[in-house]
């Protein structure tokens, strides 16, 4: 597990982009101009709580079980290496077959990608064409780092921003529940275009569990690191201002890493 304290962050979520002027509480921008490309998205992980009937041991493999979630489904999920917990603790389920993004993929293929990571071990879990796990995976209670590697890109259709890899700190409660972000809403650059004038990303936690607290979020490419810290309440941050004095320009390829994270105040 990582430190509870940290200065980033996926599943993304993620989470996921550069903000510029933003009005309201909502990120309305109806008073102020933007200019493309940007790429309008929404999104959120539907993770839920559940216990499995036979816990996991410790080992250096990914293992499988059965897990009961909290709307009384069973899956099959998997456990990264490294964890273990006992028949009946709650643990956390991310679900597949869910992109955290909508209008997120993976981009064309440049590298080996689609790697999924817990704490720096590798997870058994990959990510599909469309963005979302392959498999239900498990994060056990206390603090995590998941890695999702790319290239991705998000569209809406009209534009796109690739991004590297998504980073996500990730903090799970005894009871199973956890700060990944239930609802997502951004406009964001695209690949190509400006870091101000009206872009802002929207996240929600679930409540009342992740009422109060920080989210950190933080977009890099070389040559550039914006990195945001928003205290919040009601279980909404709002990311804008990334560049409160001056806007830069994505590069045309995208950026390299994006990485969103929770901890409490």
């Amino acid at each position: 597990m990582v430190s509870n304290r940290f200065t980033l962050l996926a599943m993304t979520s993620a989470a996921v982009a550069m903000g510029g002027v933003m009005t309201g509480c909502g990120g309305s921008s109806s008073s102020v101009t933007h200019q493309t490309p940007t790429v309008s998205a929404t999104g959120g992980v539907a993770a839920q709580n559940g216990t499995s009937a036979t816990g996991a041991s410790q080992s250096a493999a990914p293992q499988q079980v059965q897990v009961t979630r909290q709307d009384g489904s069973t899956v099959t999920a998997t456990v990264p290496p490294g964890e273990s917990f006992a028949a009946g603790t709650p643990v956390n389920v991310i679900p597949a077959n869910q992109p955290f993004i909508n209008g997120l993929s993976l981009a064309p293929k440049t590298r080996a990608q689609g790697d999924v990571t817990v704490d720096g071990q590798a997870s058994g879990v990959h990510v599909n064409p469309d963005g979302s796990l392959d498999q239900n995976l498990i994060l056990t209670a206390g603090t995590h780092q998941v890695d999702a590697q790319g290239p991705f890109n998000v569209s809406d259709g009209t534009n796109t921003l690739t991004v590297g890899n998504f980073r996500f700190v990730v903090l799970v409660l005894p009871n199973g529940n956890s700060s990944l972000p239930v609802a997502l809403n951004m406009r964001i650059p695209a690949n190509g275009g400006s870091t101000e004038n009206g872009n802002f990303v929207n996240v929600t936690f679930a409540t009342p569990d992740f009422m109060t607290g920080q989210a950190n979020l933080v977009v890099s490419w070389p040559g550039t690191n914006k990195n945001q810290t928003r205290p919040f309440n009601n279980g909404v941050a709002n990311f804008a201002d990334l560049s409160p004095n001056r806007g830069d320009t994505i590069p045309n390829d995208g950026v390299s890493y994006v990485q969103f994270g929770y901890r409490t105040q």
